[in-house]
C-alpha cells in the first residue's frame, strides 16, 4: 500500500488559523540535482520531498504486528506529521535523516551525527517531542511541539544544519 503524503510546502495553514511560513532562504533549490527513475532531473526540493515520501511510504507498508508482538501500523496522522516536520526542519539535508517506526503507530526521526544525536519522536495522534544530546551525552533540550511553535522549529532546524555542518568539515 502506498500513501501519498501530503507535504505541500512552503506553507501551512494551521487549525486554529495561524499560517507558518518557514525559512527557505537558506536552501539551495537548485544545486543539487540527481536522476530519478523516469530519467527525469529533481531539483533538491523535489529530491527532499521524494525521499522523505519513500521513507515514510516503506514505513507505512509494515502490518500489524510487524515487531513480531503488539505493534501497530504507522498512523496516517503520524507520517503527515513526520513528512511535514521534516521537510521544515532539514533544509538541504534531508538525505541525512532516519526513520524508524514505533510500537505506538508513531514514528521516530534521527539525526546521528559524531556522537550527536536529534530524535523526533511523533506518536500516533501527531504530538511531537523533540530531543538533542551532544556527542559527550549532554542533553542540549529537551520539548514537546507543535508546528505552531515556530520558535522550536527553528531551533530545530538550526541544530540540524550544527549537524550537517559537521560532514561539510570532513
Amino acid at each position: 500500500m502506498t500513501f501519498a503524503l501530503d507535504i505541500s510546502v512552503p506553507s501551512i495553514t494551521m487549525v486554529q488559523g495561524k499560517t507558518f511560513e518557514p525559512d527557505v532562504s537558506s536552501w539551495r533549490e537548485f544545486l543539487w540535482m540527481v536522476p530519478n527513475t523516469f530519467n527525469r532531473w529533481l531539483t533538491s526540493e523535489e529530491y527532499k520531498t521524494d525521499l522523505i515520501k519513500r521513507q515514510i511510504n516503506n514505513l507505512r507498508e509494515l502490518p500489524e504486528k510487524w515487531d513480531g508482538q503488539y505493534a501497530q501500523p504507522v498512523s496516517v496522522v503520524a507520517a503527515q506529521a513526520a513528512a511535514t516536520i521534516t521537510y521544515l526542519v532539514s533544509g538541504d539535508y534531508a538525505h541525512l535523516a532516519q526513520f524508524f517506526p514505533l510500537p505506538n503507530g508513531g514514528i521516530q526521526v534521527e539525526w546521528f551525527i559524531d556522537g550527536n544525536e536529534l530524535e523526533i519522536e511523533i506518536d500516533e495522534m501527531g504530538s511531537a517531542y523533540v530531543t538533542s544530546v551532544d556527542n559527550k551525552g549532554k542533553l542540549l533540550f529537551e520539548l514537546e511541539f507543535t508546528l505552531i511553535k515556530t520558535d522550536v522549529i527553528k531551533q530545530i532546524q538550526r541544530e540540524v544544519d550544527r549537524l550537517s555542518s559537521m560532514l561539510d568539515k570532513k
